[in-house]
């Protein structure tokens, strides 16, 4: 099962089932597909009645699975970012923490880098670095991380708040 135990994944699971952040809470929802389908369905995630077979075709049994989602979702991100949909850009950061965090305890400094900004009770936000440029500052660490050329990825407009007019250049931001 990956680089996780069940039960750390079934542990995981239940943790994001009571964030009070909808999108971690959300992202529980790519955690449960790497548990086998009887423990996936105990988490009332996933339906009682579905089939081994349709287990198969959304769960992820091995590494290769893993990294095929998780470049999936990195590109996902990066077009909505580049469109600025910011909903769903926290939706997917939310679900690239939780399948870099499946691939193991290796990779917990990017983690706990990209959950820095996680729920704060004193302001009900995440932090204003999660906000800003729709994560593409979360997408170039994770980028960078796993070898994957974000520039290629990026359209090279930052805005810092929506509509906003001549918005900054990645090397801007970055330095």
């Amino acid at each position: 099962m990956l680089n996780r135990t069940q039960p750390e994944v079934l542990a995981r699971v239940h943790h994001h089932l009571r964030h009070p952040d909808p999108f971690i809470k959300g992202a529980a929802s790519y955690l449960v597909t790497a548990l086998p389908l009887p423990t996936a369905q105990g988490t009332k995630l996933v339906r009682m009645d579905a089939t081994e077979e349709a287990w198969a075709d959304v769960s992820i049994t091995n590494a290769k699975e893993l990294q095929e989602r998780l470049e999936k979702l990195i590109d996902k991100a990066w077009v909505d970012a580049n469109n600025k949909n910011g909903m769903n850009c926290r939706k997917n950061l939310a679900a690239i923490v939780a399948l870099v965090w499946l691939c193991g305890a290796e990779h917990e400094e990017l983690i706990e880098k990209l959950e820095g900004g996680a729920y704060d009770p004193q302001n009900e936000q995440r932090t204003v670095r999660d906000l800003e440029y729709y994560g593409k500052c979360q997408l170039v660490d994770i980028c960078e991380h796993f070898g994957i050329n974000w520039a290629s990825k990026d359209n090279d407009e930052w805005p810092h708040v929506p509509g906003e007019e001549n918005p900054a250049r990645a090397s801007d931001v970055l330095g």
